[in-house]
Formats: C-alpha cells, structure tokens, sequence
C-alpha cells in the first residue's frame, strides 16, 4: 500500500466528502445512516461537516479522512466518539471506497486510530 494519510476533516473537504460519501452511499448507508442522510447535497454536507468540527473542538467526537499519498480525493473515512476517559476506550467507525478496499487502508486506519 502507498502512504496513508489520516486528516482531520475540515470545512474545505466539503466537495471531496460529499463526492465519497454519494459514490459510496449504497454500500455504506446500514452502516453510517447519519452520514448518508445528513450528506444529501453538497449543502447539507457542508452543515454536516461544521456540525463535526464544532464536536472535535468540544472534544466529543472527531472525523477523519482517508488518503493514500498520490491520490488527490479521499479515499475513506474514520471516525471516533463515545470516549470512556476512565477505561481508555472509545467507538471507531470507517469505510473505505470499494475500489480501495482489499489494500490494508482499513487496517492502517485502525492502527493509527489505537
């Protein structure tokens, strides 16, 4: 697999996470039903998205997007809530694009996430 790179989502990636999320929406829509739902257009992506940074600057939640060096678009998508400070866990959720599956992106995002 080439480098992967795991960055915050921001306000500017508007366009290329609406852009993955309606390309996968099929696949992943039992699995992420408020990303799916809440990202009809790019608009309401965009609300979304705001809606995510203001929970990453209160510290409750935070979503990442998935690149593989060379690739301009996002390629995936993690995302972390339900922290338990005391017990040192939270909740991961992810996909990865169906063409970039089977590559180890999946496995490298799990890493970098624990």
């Amino acid at each position: 697999m080439d480098q992967l790179i795991v960055r915050p989502l921001r306000s500017a990636d508007v366009p290329a996470c609406f852009e993955l999320i309606d390309r996968e929406r099929a696949r992943i829509a039992n699995f992420f039903p408020t990303t799916t739902t809440r990202c009809q257009d790019e608009r309401s992506c965009a609300a979304y998205v705001r809606e995510l940074e203001q929970q990453a600057i209160a510290g409750g939640s935070f979503a990442y997007l998935l690149h593989v060096e060379g690739q301009d678009a996002p390629v995936g998508m993690v995302m972390l809530k339900s922290f338990d400070t005391s017990v040192r866990k939270c909740e991961v959720s992810y996909f990865v694009a169906a063409k970039w599956e089977r590559k180890g992106i999946a496995t490298g995002a799990l890493a970098w996430a624990v």
